[in-house]
This record gives C-alpha cells, structure tokens and sequence, in this order.
C-alpha cells in the first residue's frame, strides 16, 4: 500500500491498516492534568521501587560505563536504562538486538497453524525472542488497575538502526490471549505509540478498570538495532505530543471463547475386543537409535501404552523427533507409523514437548500438553490431541486449544475420561495474577473445545507447588475427585458426584 503524507493538522500515514498521526514540536502535553505518568525508567524511581520490593526478584545495579544502570523485575531478566537518549528525565529503556536469537520475532509473530482448529495466534516463543518490556509480578504493586478515566495508552519509542514493528499487548483480568496493536516505527527517530483504550472499552475488548499487565514486544526488525522506551503514561483526549503518534486502528484479533456446556457422548467402538489367552512371543526391538536424547528425554517424559485388545495397540513416546507413536494390530509382534511405514506418527514437537501426558482412551490415546513454553512468566497455549481406535484402526485428530493464560510450563497435567463421555483436565497453573493455582477444565465434545466447569471457582483459588499433581480420578458413576499438593507440601483433595459441586478440600496427609 502507497504512503500518503501531509503535514499537521490532519497528517496521515497509512500503511497495511497502521496509522501514523504527526504533530508539531511542541512541550510535552499542553495540559498536564490530561495525562498521568506510569513509568519513565529513572534511576531514583527504579531504586524507589527496590525499597518497596515490588517483585520478588528485585535487583538493581550501575553500569560500569557509567552510563546507565540495570535492574530486574522477574526471576533471571535483567533489562537496561542507558542515559542520554530520552523524551523525558535522563534514561530510557534499551533493548539491544544483535544475536541471532533477536531476529526469531520475525518467524514468531502470529501464525497460521494448520493443525490447530482455532485462527492464527500469537506463537509462544515470539513472548521470548521478541521480548522488549513487560509488568508482569510487578503490576499490581506500583500502577493503578482503573485506567476507566483514560483514553489511550502512550508510550515513547525508537529504533536506533532499522525500522521495526513494535506491538504492546494488554491485559485486564479477563481476557485470553492479551489484546494486541502493531505499530510500524520508523528508524532513527523518537515517535509515540498510542494504544486506543476508549475504543477497547466500548468495543467490550477491555475491562479498563481491571487491568493487569502490559507487554511491549518486536514482532517485525529489519537489522542490528537498540529498540528504546521511554514515558510510558495514560492519556486523557489524542495523545498529541513532541514526537508523530501512531496508531493502529484494524479490527481486533479474536479472542479466545469457551463454549456453554453440552451433553457429552460415551465413546461407541464398533467392533468386539479378542479375549483369548495371550501366548508369550518374546521381546520385541524398537529401534529408537536416531532420536535425539536432548533436554530430558527419557528421563522427564512420560511414555503411553494403550490397548483395546489382545491384537491392536499403541506405544507414544520419545519414539521420533518430540512425541511419536507405534501401532500394532498383531499383539506387539510389528510396530508401525499410521502409514504402515517402520517411522513413528508424530503427535507433537517442539523442545518442551517433554512436558505433556497421553492417556489410555478406549484403546487409543487422548493427550494434552504444550508445544513451546514462552517461558519467564509470558502466556503459553494448552493442547488437547486424541488418536482415536475406530476397531480396524486408529485416526489422528487435529490439535485443540484447552487454555491461553498459563504463564509457565505446566510440571504436571491430568486426564480424564468419564464413563459418560466428559473430558476433565487439570494442571498446575501459574497465572496473570502471579502465584500457582490448581486450574481444571472440561470438554463435552471428545476434546474439540474446552470450558471452565461451573462450580470450581474454589479449587481454582487453592495454591499448589509446580510439580505438586494434580491427579484425577473417578468418582462414583459420574463423579471424579481431584489431589494435589500446595506449598505446605501436604496432600489434599476434592470431590465432586455430579461435575458441578465440590466440596471444601480437604487435607489427607500431613509430611513429617
């Protein structure tokens, strides 16, 4: 698309639905009231907040250049506020990009994945590689959550070498995934981004008076560059300052929806299973000599048997590059690829697919867990993938979304089919709000879509150590019963006859 310009009043650059709005030079907003300052990464204020300990890893040092100073607001991430270059005060963030890994935002932005049934989304490792700023532990402790008073989000930006694409992403406390807008800024020069938070508001987008974070992310870079933010702040009115303000007025990407509840089926598998006496047939070799034995492999991953008889059978795990499975419809003496070839049937990748469970389901094998973890406390997906047993063979179903919000890799998933139908997952469940809590859901159409179940807004609220379970199992004809361990390393659980009330947990264990 061609560009347009003119100059101010009324100057417009339109790129791609990005738009650019300049201004004349002028001091920084005519009316002060009209604006009100979140962040301006000073050293006084960064050392302010080291004596209210606003996050658990706090750290803050100078820079031996003498040009700057670091500090750190979650576990492991340092970022840089160098001095000199800034709209306001004497320091400015800088992200400097010159590894290779910096570059991964341009094949991390949102994608297409057509083996997944949801629209394109924002990739998990874009969270890391393109990773510029972000509130994230600290939120909450030092910036007010009612913006209701406020119509846009303006933060100062610029790229030193290359023109990149920046995107800022918001929270409230409900929305998944964070609502995002992309802004083409130009190099060289310093311009304000400008979030429009009355149109997210009045388009139901945003719940302005529940915020809970901000993410300031690279999703496009030409080249080696310092990427600088400076005066984050909220603005009443246009956000007409000193620099262009850009803005991007597209349509707002579709946010993740769970379905209302339905009735589930029992699964119906035609044919009848062998039952005759199994007769011993030896050891069998499955040559797994090309797999990569990499970043616990074989060692944290959990490895599935299922079978629906005495003939047919599946085996997943570290079997092919991540998550494969063999099959055998002759009692073990073959195993083979859906395709009958001798390579295993990949059922997922990526080097964090060690962190998922599969499940025995009628002799198939229905799992859940996540591609790529975006790590450092950024929001990562949830899977659901099933390999359905029709009584000839098997059928492999597309993956399906089970939850947006997490913020680190799960330690532990649970699965579960009831004897009705409905799925029931859990897991160990790092949230926005900071701090791990049991999450659960529930599928009523064999794993296609996935909903929060009415009644578990208690256990939802219950802490628990990564790694501390859960586990589900059945209870009663149409009930099931969830344990798990919480910090204080004790064991405790909740139960439920019909999938809508549980009851107080309980503890059922006490360590010594």
């Amino acid at each position: 698309m061609g560009l347009i310009r003119s100059t101010w009043p009324g100057s417009v650059i339109v790129a791609a639905g990005l738009l650019a709005l300049g201004a004349a030079a002028r001091p920084a907003f005519a009316d002060e009231a009209a604006e009100m300052r979140l962040l301006g990464f000073e050293a006084a204020e960064m050392k302010a907040w080291a004596d209210r300990k606003v996050a658990r890893h706090w750290g803050f040092k100078e820079l031996e250049s003498g040009e700057g100073f670091q500090f750190r607001l979650s576990y492991g991430l340092w970022y840089t506020a160098r001095r000199g270059d800034a709209t306001e005060g004497q320091h400015a963030l800088v992200r400097s990009c010159t590894r290779a890994a910096d570059f991964w935002a341009n094949w991390g932005r949102l994608t297409a994945k057509p083996h997944v049934l949801h629209p394109r989304r924002r990739d998990p490792v874009h969270y890391r590689s393109g990773h510029v700023f972000k509130t994230f532990e600290f939120f909450r402790t030092v910036f007010p959550r009612d913006w209701l008073a406020y119509d846009r989000l303006a933060i100062d930006v610029k790229s030193t070498q290359t023109d990149v694409t920046l995107a800022v992403l918001l929270e409230d406390d409900g929305i998944e995934p964070p609502l995002d807008r992309a802004f083409a800024v130009p190099a060289g020069e310093w311009v304000t981004v400008s979030f429009d938070l009355a149109r997210a508001a009045r388009d139901g987008q945003l719940d302005t008076t529940r915020m809970a974070n901000i993410y300031v992310l690279l999703d496009k870079i030409g080249g080696p560059t310092d990427v600088l933010l400076d005066n984050i702040r909220l603005v009443k009115g246009n956000a007409r300052g000193e620099w262009p303000v850009l803005e991007d007025r597209s349509p707002w990407r579709e946010p993740f929806k769970e379905p209302g509840p339905a009735t589930p089926r029992p699964v119906t598998i035609n044919g009848a299973p062998e039952t005759s006496r199994i007769r011993p047939i030896g050891a069998t070799l499955i040559d797994v000599s090309k797999v990569r034995l990499s970043y616990t492999r074989f060692s944290q991953n959990l490895h599935s048997l299922a079978a629906f008889d005495n003939r047919f059978m599946v085996l997943e795990g570290s079997l092919g590059r991540g998550s494969a499975a063999l099959f055998t419809s002759d009692g073990g003496v073959t195993w083979k690829g859906l395709d009958d070839g001798p390579k295993a049937t990949t059922m997922g990748w990526g080097h964090q697919n060690t962190r998922h469970l599969y499940v025995d389901d009628h002799g198939g094998l229905m799992g859940i867990f996540i591609l790529m973890c975006a790590g450092g406390k950024n929001p990562s997906d949830i899977y659901f993938h099933r390999v359905a047993f029709t009584g000839r063979t098997w059928t492999v179903s597309p993956f399906a979304l089970v939850d947006v919000d997490v913020r680190h890799c799960p330690e532990r998933f649970a699965l579960l089919r009831l004897s009705n139908g409905a799925m029931w997952a859990a897991w160990d469940h790092l949230s926005r709000r900071e701090g791990t809590r049991l999450r659960l859901k529930v599928s009523d159409d064999d794993g296609q879509t996935w909903r929060t179940p009415a009644g578990t807004e208690l256990l939802h609220r219950q802490p628990i150590r990564l790694g501390g379970g859960p586990a589900l199992v059945p209870y009663g004809p149409t009930g099931l019963a969830c344990v798990w361990v919480p910090k204080d390393r004790h064991l405790y659980w909740s139960r439920t006859e019909d999938g809508k009330t549980w009851t107080e947990p309980q503890q059922v264990m006490h360590r010594r």
